[in-house]
């Protein structure tokens, strides 16, 4: 789960992150926990946005199914 400031985030050429970049951070290489999927994707929206000012929050939350 994510907020749109996710997807809205904003790089300093004004283009947003959008779903096709949340997607690539999400369909890449199993990652070994959820911590380190929630660090992938926020290191993702980080380098994008760099120090462009963003506007909204910025919220992931990952959940493990456990059987």
């Amino acid at each position: 789960m994510f907020t749109d400031g996710v997807t809205e985030a904003r790089s300093a050429d004004d283009e947003e992150f959008g779903e096709h970049r949340l997607m690539a951070c999400l369909s890449t290489d199993a990652v070994s926990s959820p911590k380190a999927l929630l660090n992938r994707v926020f290191a993702k929206v980080r380098e994008f946005y760099q120090e462009a000012d963003q506007s909204d929050d910025i919220m992931v939350t990952v959940t493990r199914f456990c059987r």
